[in-house]
């Protein structure tokens, strides 16, 4: 610490206060700062500065809260809670835009409720509520929201939102959908003609006559009747045509939607 503020002051002369924070003995860092306009990664780092000169501002993200929460002592997941923020237990989710995840089943400790807020109001400005809710102690998720247009998975996890200034809307499952149609029909058809063929034909035969003879013989007549069949030769061609048509159908193709969980 003594190393950061002299150098920044010794460097510096603007310097009004300085960013010091370490997470372990081998993880700390320094950065020298002119002015204070807002507190960003509020609740992921410290700030230094002379005594009495320095009145912390809001959160760089802030909606309807300031720097003045605190943060209560938990034991468990359901014991948490976030000064200025109110929660909706099983409400659901709120279906936004953003949805960005910043844990997911994850220990209450990891994944905590204040880590969960801080982090989605210190990276995303847009932030109005977070989805945060812990099956068991070693299940816990936090998702950034940017609007509550509807309520996903009712029952199945949590939001909260500064206090007043969310109104849980109704579950998205209950809005209606439209449908898109569409529907075909089939037609084919096809003819069939076949090679012309000839009936078979017989040659005509001549009925043998046989003279008959009168008893008077002054008058003999040998008269040979003769006939002729006619000749069937030909036939006309078949055409045989056959028509298949698919009657019309349709189907109905319907619109949904999958849950996050």
């Amino acid at each position: 610490l003594s190393h950061c503020i002299d150098s920044c002051t010794s460097r510096y002369g603007d310097t009004t206060n300085v960013e010091y924070h370490c997470d372990s003995d081998d993880d700390c860092w320094c950065y020298c700062q002119s002015s204070c306009d807002c507190m960003e990664s509020v609740g992921g780092s410290s700030t230094w500065a002379p005594t009495g000169t320095l009145t912390i501002p809001g959160s760089c993200n802030s909606y309807s809260y300031s720097y003045s929460y605190s943060y209560d002592d938990a034991d468990d997941a359901d014991s948490q809670s976030y000064a200025g923020w109110e929660q909706f237990l099983d409400a659901g989710w709120c279906n936004s835009d953003l949805d960005y995840p910043i844990c997911d089943s994850d220990s209450w400790s990891t994944c905590s409720l204040s880590h969960c807020i801080d982090s989605c109001t210190s990276t995303y400005g847009e932030t109005t509520n977070v989805e945060y809710h812990c099956a068991s102690d070693d299940d816990c998720w936090c998702y950034c929201q940017s609007s509550c247009d509807c309520m996903e998975d009712v029952g199945e996890s949590s939001t909260w939102a500064p206090t007043g200034t969310l109104t849980i809307p109704d579950p998205c499952s209950s809005y209606s959908y439209s449908y898109s149609y569409y529907s075909y029909s089939y037609s084919d058809s096809y003819s069939y003609t076949p090679e012309p063929t000839s009936k078979p034909t017989t040659e005509p035969t001549s009925k043998p006559t046989t003279p008959t003879e009168k008893d008077d013989a002054s008058h003999t007549a040998a008269t040979p009747l003769a006939a002729s069949a006619a000749a069937v030769s030909s036939s006309s061609a078949r055409t045989w045509i056959q028509r298949v048509t698919g009657a019309s159908a349709s189907e109905t193709q319907a619109v949904g939607k999958s849950a996050k969980k």
